[in-house]
């Protein structure tokens, strides 16, 4: 039998990120770490921190990674482009899972960005607040905190008695909640730049069709420029391409997080959810209304090219429809030229070729060969010149072929 190389790499995705098994409260310290590509540096932190904290890493092809002992530990966990810490402590216990490791967490070597700092508290409460065992609370502002002093965002997470089995998954949501929405509003910032960009840029567009449209402008400098503007539109469209195409995909992803709790009925879900909706819907209509601008100024700008295109192919064909006839008139002229080169050629020969005889039959006339050299040489005139004319005559004949020739060219090229 078979196997497919991929089968034990699917099972073992269906189960690579299980649930924390939160059983009594506790206190969630999350980092969340951006980068642009990973050549292996998220692995080699992971190595470090395990070090540190006197525990065996994992293989080197792992994505996920958890160690917990006596309530505390780290949940390691590496994405496409981001890398989550997850440190987990008792809340009440004075040993926390940065002191697990006897060192501070300036003191260890995180690679990228940092994007997200959370806490998130797991606490019980005394009896159910309506129909919610797990009720959420945060506002999704930074606070300073002493292990993080650029700030955190700070969740507490109240359980009643008969919610202890799914806060686990409760945090979960919460915490990729957060992590997707800060990644989803990545793309806002160079879509609000872009769009500055892209007014600046339509204006630009609008005064080269305006220009096009002027017979004096019609030039390869002015086709120069819009080819010159569309290098620049399509560096905008490769700059926020990915991005957007990213951010669409966590939008996604935040909607199905915040489903999924509004499922599990967590309390003051309705008042997160349109905390978050009311900002992030409008950024995402933001970028795809940057989208809808490149796909339009692209249009526009393909179209203003091929008309000025269209307009400077005309202008050419003109210019070499008046150069063909010029060499056509001037052909003509040099043909009429050599036809009366040869008409005096013709004479010429005549005449020199009657003189030499001239002098050969005055010659016979002395020595009497010849009775009368002048009436002879009168005689003769007419066949000299029957001749030459018959042999410049038989030498046109037979370049004919190739005036023909030329001639044809010249009827193609100017139809």
């Amino acid at each position: 039998m078979q196997l497919h190389p991929l089968r034990a790499y699917i099972f073992d995705e269906l189960h690579s990120r299980p649930p924390l098994d939160l059983t009594r409260p506790t206190r969630l310290k999350t980092l969340v770490f951006f980068f642009e590509e990973d050549m292996g540096q998220q692995f080699r932190v992971l190595e470090a921190v395990c070090a540190g904290m006197g525990i065996e890493p994992p293989s080197a092809s792992a994505n996920y990674f958890r160690w917990l002992e006596s309530g505390a530990g780290i949940e390691w966990s590496l994405h496409t482009e981001f890398v989550r810490y997850s440190f987990i402590e008792p809340l009440k216990s004075p040993v926390n899972a940065f002191s697990v490791a006897g060192m501070g967490l300036s003191a260890w070597p995180f690679s990228g960005e940092l994007l997200v700092a959370s806490e998130i508290d797991v606490v019980p409460q005394s009896e159910c607040h309506g129909r919610f065992d797990i009720t959420l609370q945060g506002d999704l502002h930074l606070s300073r905190a002493t292990w993080v002093p650029e700030g955190v965002t700070r969740y507490v997470v109240s359980t009643a008695p008969g919610g202890w089995a799914e806060v686990g998954g409760v945090v979960q949501k919460v915490l990729e909640l957060e992590i997707y929405l800060c990644l989803t509003l990545l793309a806002l910032p160079i879509a609000k730049r872009q769009m500055r960009e892209l007014d600046h840029f339509g204006l630009g567009l609008r005064d080269l069709t305006r220009c096009a449209g002027e017979p004096a402008k019609r030039d390869m400098g002015l086709l120069q420029q819009l080819e010159d503007l569309a290098a620049l539109l399509e560096g905008h469209i490769a700059e926020c391409q990915y991005r957007f195409s990213a951010s669409r995909a966590y939008h996604r992803l935040v909607q199905g997080r915040i489903e999924e709790l509004e499922g599990a009925s967590v309390g003051a879900m309705r008042e997160l959810k349109t905390l978050i909706e009311r900002r992030l819907e409008p950024a995402m209509m933001t970028c795809d209304t940057v989208e809808r601008r490149h796909e339009k100024l692209a249009a526009r700008l393909q179209r203003t090219t091929a008309l000025l295109r269209a307009r400077v192919e005309v202008v050419h064909e003109e210019q070499n429809r008046a150069l063909l006839a010029g060499m056509s008139h001037r052909a003509e002229l040099q043909l009429r030229l050599q036809q009366t080169v040869e008409g005096l050629s013709v004479w010429v020969l005549s005449y020199y070729a009657v003189g030499l005889l001239a002098y050969l039959l005055k010659a016979g006339g002395h020595l009497g060969w010849i009775a009368d050299p002048v009436i002879t040489v009168a005689a003769l005139v007419p066949a000299f010149v029957i001749f030459f004319y018959w042999r410049v005559a038989q030498a046109r004949r037979s370049g004919g072929h190739l005036e023909g020739g030329a001639g044809t060219l010249l009827k193609e090229s100017n139809p």
